[in-house]
């Protein structure tokens, strides 16, 4: 018998019913998984292919609901790995997406990481860890766990420290720039009011010349004056000598 001539199976209605009680119990389980009222174990499983996928928000959210739970072996597993998702969250931030494709020309932005959110994401999952060394001491996983943490925490805080003091040192180099342009200007309003001073004298020397030329005429004909005053009485007594000469014989004469 060729295939094309077979005639489709039906399936028995007991396992069609089955089937569609399956999906149904899926459905809920699902919807009881999204509103948190799933077992704690379910909800860490589930915990664990969101954190998989990368959803380390989700993957919070259901391992703090399988935190109610009696078992310590499970509260152990819970922190563990809520301590994982912070820890993996601090390296998503520390490594930021590609930049957008710019216009030809245009420079790429570059976008720096924020260590501050990392070095937070890192204090929380020290503590999940320690968390879960309470719960469970001998969880080795956790001890290294803490250990990586801590030390790549030490590195964002040391990058922290040298960007902070590369950004005061611009800062200082940018004061010195201004007060060193602001001494520049006053040195050169020095330097003029020097070139001013030095000139002041010279023309207070050139007004007074200028005064003693105009009072000099003046002085000369004061001083032609005194002179004549000084010599007018002698003249006047030689006048007077003159006209006695003059007389004397005469009156002699007359005497």
């Amino acid at each position: 018998m060729t295939r094309h001539n077979q005639k489709p199976r039906h399936l028995p209605l007991i396992l069609v019913s089955l089937l569609a009680m399956g999906f149904a119990l899926t459905a809920a389980m699902g919807a009881d998984a999204a509103k948190g009222d799933a077992s704690p174990e379910k909800n860490y499983n589930d915990a664990i292919a969101m954190y998989r996928k990368g959803n380390y928000a989700q993957a919070r959210t259901l391992l703090r609901a399988s935190l109610a739970t009696p078992r310590a072996d499970l509260e152990a597993k819970t922190q563990f790995n809520l301590g994982n998702c912070s820890y993996a969250q601090a390296l998503k931030i520390l490594t930021p997406p590609p930049p957008a494709p710019q216009a030809k020309g245009q420079p790429t932005p570059q976008k720096k990481p924020d260590r501050q959110a990392a070095i937070r994401q890192h204090d929380q999952a020290i503590a999940c860890y320690r968390q879960a060394l309470r719960a469970q001491a001998n969880d080795t996983d956790a001890r290294v766990n803490i250990e990586l943490a801590q030390k790549l925490k030490r590195q964002l805080q040391k990058q922290e420290k040298e960007e902070k003091k590369k950004q005061d040192q611009k800062k200082d180099q940018k004061k010195d720039q201004k007060k060193n342009q602001n001494q520049k200007k006053q040195d050169q309003k020095d330097q003029q009011a020097g070139k001013d001073s030095e000139k002041k004298p010279q023309d207070q020397k050139d007004q007074q010349a200028g005064k003693d030329s105009e009072k000099k005429p003046q002085d000369q004909k004061d001083q032609q004056a005194g002179k004549d005053s000084e010599k007018k009485p002698q003249d006047q007594k030689d006048q007077q000598a003159g006209k006695d000469s003059e007389k004397k014989p005469q009156d002699q004469k007359d005497q």
